[in-house]
């Protein structure tokens, strides 16, 4: 029961009233449908986006180092007042931005007081543990509507970035050759109409 109300307190102490919606991370056991993030990892996982908005990523870290902080970059356009940040596996989630990465919101979560040698549970993510990212807007959330992230958020992963260190700046996401292919078809299509009309 403390727990929860401690858990409580940082939920309502770092996050916003009004959020367009939210972002949690836990740690159930790894499932084999789960992305692993191996110890070669350039950014430990990511990138990802959204799929209708919201959903549930697996991850399995197996970087052979168990997380005490996990960093979430996001390149979208909400503003960060709008984006809800749930602990879960974490006792706390700071949100953050900074002048030199225009357009990334950062979510830090940290807090790992649990030791597992005298029973009391572990809060992180341990080595070979699995970790969720769930972007949907949970029933009795404070989510504007529709609860949707933007279709321009990507999401980018660090596990066990300092608070003290300067936070990695994630890559603007190109489109991928398949998106130009369909858009260069559509004006194509579009170009042609237009001849055929006049």
């Amino acid at each position: 029961m403390a727990r929860r109300l401690l858990l409580l307190f940082f939920v309502l102490a770092l996050t916003a009233a009004a959020s367009a919606t939210r972002i949690q991370i836990s740690e159930p056991p790894c499932t084999p449908n789960d992305t692993d993030v191996p110890a070669s990892a350039i950014n430990n996982f990511g990138p990802f986006v959204p799929i209708n908005g919201g959903g549930q990523f697996g991850f399995c870290n197996k970087t052979g180092q168990d997380w005490t902080s996990i960093l979430i970059a996001i390149r979208t356009s909400l503003d960060i007042s709008q984006i809800e940040c749930v602990p879960g596996a974490f006792l706390a989630c700071i949100k953050s931005t900074t002048p030199a990465a225009p357009g990334v919101d950062y979510l830090y979560f940290l807090g790992t007081p649990g030791n597992p040698d005298f029973g009391i549970p572990f809060f992180g993510v341990k080595n070979n543990e699995r970790f969720t990212v769930n972007l949907d807007c949970a029933p009795g959330d404070i989510c504007l509507d529709p609860p949707l992230w933007p279709g321009d958020t990507v999401i980018y992963g660090y596990g066990n970035i300092p608070i003290t260190a300067p936070f990695p700046i994630p890559p603007v996401q190109s489109p991928e050759p398949a998106t130009l292919a369909l858009v260069g078809t559509g004006l194509a299509a579009g170009i042609l109409r237009r001849k055929r009309s006049a």
